[in-house]
């Protein structure tokens, strides 16, 4: 006997009859309602301004996903959390020169945890080369 898709636990009809457009629509079916991309720039425009409840705002939306994104190339807890930090505090800094032409908002705050996180890792690759070869035998 086959099974349908209307078998599968957690699935009602509707969710199964329209396909998922992205990965996102996959990962986060189950989660609340996806934040339209014109309050993402809202905010962005709002810590422009100056506005720190906007910032937090924005960190509450998507310091996880930085986080993550941070861990996952450095391999290392507290670095992810200290360039986490200083991702948003870019954000701070930089909200006035975010251009929407560009991407999205989550696309540019994830580009920026990208390259710390990069940058970070030559950082660390040129100190253990610089110490190491200093050492004598």
């Amino acid at each position: 006997m086959q099974k349908t898709s209307t078998n599968l636990p957690g699935l009602g009809k509707e969710r199964m009859q329209k396909s998922p457009a992205t990965l996102g629509d996959v990962l986060y079916a189950r989660s609340k309602a996806l934040v339209p991309e014109q309050e993402w720039a809202a905010l962005v425009q709002s810590i422009a301004a100056g506005d720190q409840l906007a910032l937090h705002a924005l960190y509450e939306r998507a310091h996880r996903m930085v986080f993550t994104l941070i861990m996952r190339i450095t391999a290392n807890r507290e670095t992810a959390e200290e360039l986490t930090i200083d991702v948003f505090h870019d954000v701070w800094r930089r909200a006035s020169r975010y251009d929407p032409a560009n991407g999205t908002v989550l696309g540019w705050i994830m580009n920026q945890a990208r390259s710390r996180a990069i940058d970070r890792l030559r950082f660390e690759s040129r100190k253990k080369r610089s110490s190491g070869g200093a050492r004598t035998r």
